[in-house]
């Protein structure tokens, strides 16, 4: 449906369609009671905070460490991409020590891992010298029925 929308009509929103399309599908036709399965309800409200469970650690640190490393260069890169001329220089020590920050307080909200987002950070730096110009659309990466307590 999406595919067929891009090509016929680029400028209906197709993921709205398709969204809206599921609801009345559920809501008229009860498609769910005819054993199409459904997504299960997203829990309203903050999360408590909890501590992490540790049971599966030493199998995730290699991974873990890879993700760390590949996020910061990320971040750093997109920080000295933004920067102009007359900003001050790009400190590594304060990115790195505001990502690591920001995910070990998420750590104990169940947060999605915070990281550089180039796409909506040029699109954030665009809308300021335009104000005009459409926001970013949430990176489909990080998307999760969780928030992200750290901006990334």
């Amino acid at each position: 449906m999406l595919v067929i929308l891009k090509k016929v009509a680029p400028r209906i929103p197709g993921t709205l369609v398709v969204v809206v399309g599921g609801i009345l599908l559920v809501w008229l036709v009860g498609i769910d009671d005819l054993g199409v399965n459904l997504i299960a309800p997203v829990p309203g409200g903050l999360p408590l905070p909890g501590v992490p469970d540790f049971a599966q650690a030493t199998a995730l640190v290699p991974g873990a460490l890879a993700i760390a490393v590949m996020a910061f260069l990320e971040s750093a890169a997109v920080a000295r991409s933004l920067r102009t001329a007359s900003e001050p220089q790009v400190d590594s020590d304060q990115e790195l020590f505001a990502t690591g920050a920001a995910n070990g307080v998420g750590a104990f909200f169940g947060a999605m891992p915070a990281a550089g987002a180039s796409r909506r950070a040029r699109s954030t730096r665009a809308r300021v010298r335009d104000p005009n110009s459409p926001p970013s659309p949430p990176s489909s990466s990080r998307s999760s029925s969780r928030c992200s307590w750290a901006p990334s």
